[in-house]
This record gives structure tokens, C-alpha cells and sequence, in this order.
């Protein structure tokens, strides 16, 4: 777990991700401090490490396409820690969302090397517990030099707890969310017509797309959309279970209706209702070929997945109650126009059918959406201020928006 080069006048700046949900989220901000390193005299350069096995694998293509160095997170067993830190030596350890292990974390402000947590986020519960257990909050928070909040509601939520009453709240502050400056491209008109031709699917169907879906989310799906299914030739339906490794038993449930579905890497035939997805990374593009989304962990208690990839899309975005963990992405979309929040089958079908049957809602809706994504842009710049701040001897040259995303 080598870090570092010949070049290099230091040691790396290590950014640690769990998995893959977080590894997207974090993409721009590791692109933009690679150009941004780029134009320093003394680069510290970037390790990048991840804990699961599609964390890790999304990391290693990251690093792989900006020339860094990537690997798995220790165990949190301080003669472990101890070993990996000596070998990596980081000028600063960067933490995106979650994935605390405090060991490592304690283990860094011991050796005087800043810990910043980067679009962090804590809900109302976890805070709760938290208030009635300082000790565990101490362990979990107190090691950080800095904590940057997805919204002022996250902070103020952190602000709340003991450790941080008497001064303290001043290592917290809302930064906003990394999500909003993801890199999505459109889809030209050619990789539209491939992708909806590789599922089966004709140039003018009505496609909903439903991510990141959980087990009970699709029983509610069927129960909702088998009428449509039914009754339309020009509706049709992509999931893409949360795990691919669920694709076979959504597939089964499908077809146990009496419906026509494939998987997607299967898929093909013309006639294909319903498409499910059996691998990782391909339902951002697929969110392109939508007419419409829904988008899982919502729909049961899990706290909801990302609204704004879609969104990046230009299509309306539906989303179930259980929003928790993205509350400020959902309460925009909707204030907005761009999503609809529903409460089970009965309300998802009144939606889609809103949807079907209006095809000036469907594209002004998709565009609120859209816009909403755009005006929450520049996230990626005041985090990597917020890093600067923790280099001294690397002042960082400014770099415009157009440097970690690509505009539509």
C-alpha cells in the first residue's frame, strides 16, 4: 500500500469512501484536486482507499484514470493502523460521509494529521442516541479537525451534541452536497437509441426507470405498474436492484405475473416489457433513455438514494416518504415541481399516469428537475477550499466549475 512517487515532496492526501454510492459522490472532488494538485509546485498527490467490494472497485477505476494510487481500508486494529499509516504517511485524511472507524481516526490526530469529514450527514435518530451517549459521540467525532455538513440541518444536529457545546462548533459548518456536482453527460441522440434498443424498447415508448430498489419496493412496483404494463404497448419498465445480485429474484417476480422481462444483459428483443439490471454502473445512463424515475430506498425504511441523478437528466423523479438521508435533495425537487412524492402503489400509479397523460407536465417537470441540479452547482469548490485550508505549504490554484464536471 505504497503511496507517493519520486516526484512528490510529501506524502499523499488519502480520501477514503465506502462504497460505491460514496465513491460517485466523491468523483469530482478527487478529479478537482487532482488538476488543482497538478498546478502545484509540490503536489502531496492522492491515495484513495474504499471498504467494500464495489467501493473498491469504482476507487481503483477513479484512480487508475488520474494516475493515483488506490487500496482497501485497514481494519480498525490499532497495530494494524499504526503499520498502514506508517507506510502511507498522508499529509491529510479526507472522509467522505461515513465509514468512521475511530481508531484510525484517533490514530491520525495523534500523529498530528488532520482529519476532515467531507459531506457529512447524521440524522435525527442517530443524534438522538448520540445525545444520550456523549462517550460514544466523543469516540465517533472527537478525532475529526473539521466536520463540513451536507446541510445546516446535518450541522446544527452535530452543533447539538455535548462534546461540541463550549466553542467546539466552530470545526462545524454546512458545505453543502457533493451529489449536486456530479459529472453526468447527457445522452446524445445515438447512445440514446443504442441503450433503448438494447433493452428492447422503441423510440417513442414510455420508459420508467426505477434505481437502486430494495426488497418490498418491488412488490409495490408490480402492484402499481402491472395495469400500465398491461394495457400499454408504449410502456415499459427498467429496475435496477440496489444489488445486482437481486436481479434473478426481481426477474422471477416479474415474470411470475405474467409479465415479459429480461435481464439487461440479455436483453434485446423487441416485445420486452420490463428490463431488470444484473450489474453495477450502468443505471446512470439508463436514467438517460427515462421518461420518467422513481427512485428506491424510499419506499421502505431505508432513507432514500440518489435523486439527483436523474434529476442530471432532465426527467421528473419520483421518490417514496422514507427520505431521511436525502431530505434536502427531495425537498427541493419537489418545491420545485421536479419530483413527486408518493405513499405506495396506489399514489405512484396516479403519478405515472399524470405522467402518461400529459406530455407538457412530463417535460416541464423534467426540466424543474433539471434546474435544480444546476443551481445547486459549486459544491466541489468550497470543499476543496475547505482541503486548502488544511495544506499550508500547498496553496492550491483556483479552478473554475468547468474543471470538475461538465456543463449540459
Amino acid at each position: 500500500m505504497e503511496a507517493g512517487s519520486s516526484g512528490q515532496a510529501c506524502g499523499p492526501v488519502w480520501v477514503h469512501a465506502l462504497s460505491y454510492g460514496e465513491v460517485n459522490a466523491a468523483r469530482p472532488l478527487i478529479q478537482g484536486l487532482r488538476q488543482a494538485f497538478s498546478g502545484s509546485s509540490q503536489p502531496p498527490g492522492l491515495f484513495l482507499t474504499a471498504s467494500t467490494m464495489t467501493g473498491l472497485s469504482a476507487m481503483a477505476e477513479l484512480a487508475e484514470g488520474i494516475g493515483a494510487k488506490s487500496g482497501v481500508l485497514p481494519f480498525d486494529i490499532l497495530p494494524v493502523v499504526k503499520r498502514v499509516v506508517s507506510r502511507i504517511r498522508p499529509v491529510l485524511f479526507v472522509l467522505i460521509e461515513t465509514d468512521i472507524w475511530p481508531n484510525l481516526i484517533w490514530h491520525l490526530k495523534g500523529r498530528k494529521i488532520p482529519v476532515l469529514l467531507i459531506n457529512g450527514s447524521i440524522s435525527q435518530k442517530a443524534a438522538s442516541r448520540l445525545r444520550r451517549l456523549p462517550m460514544a459521540a466523543a469516540c465517533l467525532y472527537g478525532g475529526f479537525s473539521f466536520l463540513a455538513m451536507q446541510s445546516e440541518d446535518d450541522a446544527e444536529r452535530l452543533r447539538s451534541l455535548e462534546i461540541f457545546k463550549g466553542g467546539a462548533t466552530g470545526r462545524i459548518e454546512s458545505f453543502g452536497n457533493l451529489k449536486f456536482d456530479l459529472d453526468i453527460a447527457p445522452l446524445d441522440a445515438e447512445e440514446r437509441r443504442a441503450l433503448r434498443e438494447a433493452c428492447g424498447f422503441g423510440a417513442k415508448d414510455f420508459v420508467l426507470v426505477c434505481g437502486s430498489t430494495h426488497p418490498g419496493e418491488e412488490e409495490i412496483l408490480l402492484k402499481a405498474l402491472s395495469g400500465f404494463l398491461e394495457e400499454r404497448r408504449d410502456f415499459k419498465v427498467v429496475v435496477a436492484p440496489r444489488l445486482p445480485a437481486r436481479a434473478g429474484e426481481v426477474l422471477g417476480l416479474f415474470r411470475a405475473a405474467g409479465i415479459g422481462a429480461e435481464l439487461f444483459s440479455r436483453a434485446g428483443r423487441k416485445g420486452t416489457k420490463v428490463v431488470v439490471v444484473d450489474s453495477l454502473g450502468k443505471l446512470v445512463r439508463l436514467y438517460g433513455i427515462g421518461s420518467a424515475a422513481f427512485v428506491g430506498g424510499s419506499l421502505v425504511p431505508v432513507g432514500g438514494h440518489n435523486l439527483l441523478e436523474p434529476a442530471a437528466m432532465g426527467i421528473p423523479v419520483m421518490f417514496g416518504p422514507y427520505v431521511e438521508s436525502i431530505k434536502e435533495a427531495a425537498s427541493a425537487l419537489k418545491g420545485a415541481g421536479g419530483g413527486f412524492q408518493i405513499t405506495g402503489s396506489q399514489g405512484l400509479s396516479e403519478i405515472v399516469s399524470r405522467l402518461l397523460g400529459d406530455e407538457g407536465l412530463k417535460h416541464s417537470s423534467g426540466q424543474a428537475a433539471y434546474r435544480v441540479v444546476r443551481s445547486n452547482r459549486g459544491v466541489t469548490e468550497r470543499y476543496i477550499g475547505l482541503i486548502e485550508r488544511f495544506l499550508p505549504h500547498h496553496r492550491l490554484p483556483r479552478i473554475g466549475q468547468g474543471a470538475v464536471r461538465q456543463e449540459r
